[in-house]
């Protein structure tokens, strides 16, 4: 989760995207590196941080990207053909 501080330097404070609930340091949530959503813990169990490997340019490029599930899902309607069972790599 990025740190953010606000104009007088205190900590500033987050919300789940989804559901609301304050978030009070980096250990209460998590954060997704294409999207910028925060997660609180409870939220990031619905919606885990997922490694997808993303092809372009050809047959041998190759790189992994890591991405909530919600942008998984719009990265998969904009690339249907690159979408196998083993393109979805579970982890954290």
């Amino acid at each position: 989760m990025p740190v953010i501080v606000n104009e007088d330097e205190t900590d500033a404070q987050y919300m789940c995207d989804i559901c609301g609930v304050e978030i009070q340091d980096q250990t209460e949530g998590t954060c997704c590196p294409t999207c910028g959503r925060i997660f609180c813990l409870d939220c990031s169990a619905d919606h885990p941080i997922t490694k997808v490997r993303v092809r372009e340019d050809g047959p041998d490029y190759k790189k992994d990207e890591y991405m909530c599930d919600l942008c998984y899902r719009e990265w998969r309607k904009k690339h249907p053909h690159q979408v196998k069972l083993d393109d979805f790599v579970s982890g954290r």
